[in-house]
C-alpha cells in the first residue's frame, strides 16, 4: 500500500510540473505576441546613425536678388541702350551716302565761259544734312579732236564760279570722264549752272554732267 501511494504521489507531481511548464510557455508566447504587435520588441532592429548635414554658404548672385522677370527686363534695357548707342555713332561707321544731281548733256563753241543751255538746277544744302564731299563729274569730247575745252559749275544766284569746280579737257575725239576737286556749295537754296569754253571755238560736246554729293 505504501509503494502504491508513493507512485501515485510521483505521478501527481509530474503532472503538476508539466502543467506549470506548459502554462509558463503559454504565457511567454502571449507576451511575445503582444510585444510584436505593439512594436515594443524587434530582435533585428538596427541602430540608425544620423548623417551629418553639411551647410554650404551660398554666394549672393544678381539672380538671387532678382526674379526671372526682373532679369528679362534688365536684358531688354541693355540691348536697347546698345542699339541707341549704335544709332548715335557717326554715320561714317556704317558707310557714307551718295546723292547724284544730273544736269545732262549739251554743246559749246565759245571762246569764253558761257552757260550750256538747259544745264541748271536749284540745290539747297540744307536738304543733305552733314556734307562730306561734293564733286562735279563731266564727260567731254571734241569731234574734230584738235582743241581743248573747259567746264565748270557757276552759282547763278550769287554770280560767282563754284571754287575748285573747273576741269580741263586735253582734247581728242574720244570722250573722257573728268572729276573735279572737292568743291564747296554755298549754304541755302542756290541756282547752279554748267558753263563751258573752248580753245579754238570749235564745237565741244558735253556728253554728260552731274554733281556727286557725299554725306556722313
Amino acid at each position: 500500500m505504501t509503494k502504491l501511494a508513493d507512485l501515485t504521489r510521483v505521478k501527481v507531481m509530474k503532472r503538476f510540473f508539466i502543467v506549470i511548464f506548459s502554462l509558463s510557455i503559454f504565457v511567454n508566447l502571449v507576451l511575445l505576441d503582444i510585444a510584436f504587435l505593439h512594436g515594443g520588441f524587434s530582435p533585428l532592429k538596427k541602430e540608425v546613425i544620423p548623417t551629418p548635414v553639411v551647410k554650404t554658404e551660398k554666394t549672393s548672385t544678381p539672380d538671387s536678388f532678382c526674379p526671372s522677370s526682373c532679369t528679362s527686363l534688365i536684358k531688354q534695357a541693355t540691348e536697347s541702350s546698345k542699339a541707341i548707342a549704335l544709332k548715335q555713332q557717326p554715320s561714317s561707321h556704317v558707310g557714307s551716302r551718295e546723292t547724284f544731281i544730273t544736269f545732262g548733256s549739251g554743246i559749246n563753241s565759245s571762246e569764253d565761259w558761257q552757260d550750256v543751255s538747259g544745264l541748271e538746277a536749284y540745290i539747297n544744302t540744307a536738304n543733305y544734312g552733314a556734307i562730306k564731299a561734293v564733286t562735279l563729274e563731266a564727260s567731254i569730247h571734241v569731234p574734230t579732236g584738235n582743241q581743248t575745252a573747259d567746264v565748270r559749275l557757276f552759282n547763278a544766284t550769287d554770280q560767282h564760279p563754284v571754287w575748285f569746280s573747273e576741269m580741263h579737257f586735253d582734247g581728242g575725239s574720244t570722250a573722257k570722264l573728268l572729276t573735279s576737286q572737292n568743291l564747296t556749295l554755298d549754304p541755302g537754296d542756290k541756282l547752279y549752272k554748267v558753263q563751258m569754253k573752248t580753245q579754238l571755238k570749235f564745237q565741244a560736246n558735253l556728253d554728260s554732267s552731274r554733281l556727286r554729293i557725299t554725306t556722313y
